[in-house]
């Protein structure tokens, strides 16, 4: 780990900035239409817009003669400004509050080491981006796509060659959901941290997003859009030497400059992680911090006051070594407790106190920012440097002319590749359509033969038809027939069923008569025998009256009989 110390002298930096070659990516691009490039932007944010952003070279190696190594920010004469992490997360179009074809081993299987950096050819990418697209698996192409953006223009290594520690970024977002800003606002400020010390060599980090934030900030749009890179292509910027970008850049100040972009519109700032003093990020060429402490103007906030010397601490950790693996976690475990800031700076301004503007004199002072050189050290350095300004600029003749050379020769290249690709393609086809040709012709003798016999076939199963059909309509006459039955059937049953009913119906009458006999002669029995038993009763009082009359007879028979045997007497 290297603790910075603050430099008091600033020569000039010969940092260069090597443009981009898109043409391979805009032709890849044009392969995504309608759903399926919403579906790509949905899923994968800005990343087709961020190349269309024209990049001028010359404006960002006069940005970084204003960089503070120490503060971590550029430092104008009256005001500072850097990259925030908001404005990044803006960029790519991926929250930060949120966490494709190509596996993690497909891609050990074709890594390369080159001048001890291990990775893969772009040329491989192509061949399975052309192959995708041959077959239309669109899901797998967007997947190869991104990875080649994500590795020729946010985390670029060489025009022809993708690192795989730079991959790792593009396997994180995609398997773990870890939003990429973090890494690179940390390779930006990392890049240029380093390369400002060395006072030379090309910058290596996301080239159009640091050009879209210098421009977002110093020219003003003509329509305000929520999108910056929309945002940008309204400004018109003209295209400039680079006098004129160093004239433009002396005379920006803190009331030209546009400090708070609508697209940029929040009310919270991470200013600072549990355990370190500021915010530390970690890339894939190391870890830096920044000092979004100095930077609440870009938010819409004031500097109210300067921050301690302390909480302004520079550190750096240089690649991602294993004895630095302590180091890393701890700044990952630092990122899971952050602290945000807000209203606490007070009501919505991008003004600055009196005190931390004499802080801002005095520290423009101390670090020689191009405003405050000599004068005549300059003259010296220019005539000095004349003879290199000459070597320079038809040095970049030649890597223009050479980049021109390269790109056709990538275009003559890729449509090579295409060209055989199609070519072997189609002496396939050609081999397949002859190998058919030689089993039709083979066929052909069987198919006569199976002809002749299909047509008697055909003539018997014609038979077979015509018999069947005349089966067929006799049946259907004997089920007409069968169906007349059943009708004349039915009507019977249905007679039979009313005479049932009506034979219920009487049998149900018969019955009731039958009991009302039933009772009428229970109760004539009854009554008879009552009769009987009355005439029973009557007979034997009869009877025995007869009896009587008789006894009585017989009784005056004989008195009679007495009286007439008196009388006779």
């Amino acid at each position: 780990m290297e603790v910075g110390n603050q430099s008091q002298t600033r020569p000039w930096r010969h940092v260069h900035v090597k443009l981009l070659d898109m043409q391979s990516l805009w032709y890849w691009g044009l392969s995504l239409n309608g759903q399926q490039r919403r579906t790509f932007e949905k899923k994968h944010g800005n990343l087709i817009n961020i190349l269309d952003i024209q990049v001028q070279p010359m404006v960002l190696e006069m940005l970084v003669q204003y960089y503070d190594v120490f503060l971590r920010c550029f430092t104008f004469k009256d005001f500072q400004i850097a990259p925030t992490l908001e404005e990044y997360e803006r960029f790519l179009g991926l929250p930060l509050e949120t966490s494709p074809q190509v596996t993690e081993t497909r891609l050990s299987r074709e890594k390369k080491i080159r001048n001890g950096i291990e990775g893969i050819y772009k040329s491989y990418l192509d061949e399975r981006l052309y192959q995708f697209r041959q077959d239309k698996d669109w899901p797998a192409f967007m997947d190869v796509y991104r990875l080649l953006i994500y590795e020729l223009v946010l985390f670029p290594h060489g025009d022809d060659y993708i690192d795989l520690v730079a991959a790792d970024a593009y396997l994180a977002k995609r398997d773990r959901g870890e939003n990429p800003t973090m890494a690179l606002l940390a390779n930006t400020y990392y890049t240029m941290n380093h390369y400002c010390k060395r006072r030379g060599g090309y910058l290596r980090c996301c080239i159009p997003l640091l050009y879209l934030w210098m421009t977002s900030h110093l020219f003003h749009s003509k329509i305000k859009l929520a999108c910056p890179i929309e945002n940008f292509k309204w400004c018109c910027i003209k295209i400039m030497s680079k006098d004129l970008w160093a004239k433009h850049f002396d005379q920006v100040t803190e009331r030209t400059i546009r400090w708070y972009p609508m697209w940029n519109e929040r009310e919270e700032i991470i200013v600072k992680c549990r355990g370190f003093p500021n915010v530390p990020l970690l890339g894939t060429l190391g870890a830096i911090n920044y000092n979004p402490e100095l930077l609440s103007r870009q938010a819409g906030y004031p500097v109210i006051k300067v921050p301690p010397k302390e909480d302004l601490s520079p550190f750096v950790i240089h690649g991602l070594k294993t004895q630095d693996g302590e180091l890393h976690k701890k700044i990952r475990q630092a990122w899971r407790s952050v602290i945000k800031k807000g209203k606490e700076y007070g009501s919505r301004s991008c003004g600055a106190s009196i005190d931390y503007k004499n802080w801002l004199t005095s520290q423009a002072k101390k670090s020689e920012s191009p405003q405050h050189r000599d004068r005549e050290v300059q003259t010296y350095e220019a005539q000095e440097t004349i003879r290199v300004r000459e070597l320079e600029e038809d040095l970049a003749q030649k890597e223009v002319e050479r980049k021109s050379l390269k790109r056709r020769l990538e275009e003559t290249a890729t449509a090579l590749a295409s060209v055989k690709q199609e070519i072997y393609r189609e002496r396939q086809l050609s081999d397949q359509a002859k190998e058919r040709a030689r089993v039709e012709e083979k066929n052909k003798l069987k198919i006569g033969s199976c002809l002749r016999a299909a047509d008697q076939e055909m003539c018997f199963r014609r038979l077979q038809r015509n018999q069947a059909t005349l089966e067929k309509e006799q049946l259907k006459e004997a089920l007409s027939a069968l169906k007349g039955r059943e009708t004349e059937r039915e009507a019977q049953l249905l007679l039979f069923q009313e005479k049932t009913c009506q034979l219920e119906k009487e049998l149900t009458k018969a019955r009731s008569t039958k009991e009302q006999l039933i009772n009428q002669r229970q109760r004539s029995v009854l009554e008879l025998t009552k009769v009987r038993a009355k005439a029973e009763s009557d007979e034997a009082y009869y009877q025995a009256t007869i009896k009587e009359l008789r006894s009585t007879s017989e009784m005056w028979k004989r008195r009679c009989q007495d009286v007439a045997d008196e009388a006779e007497v």
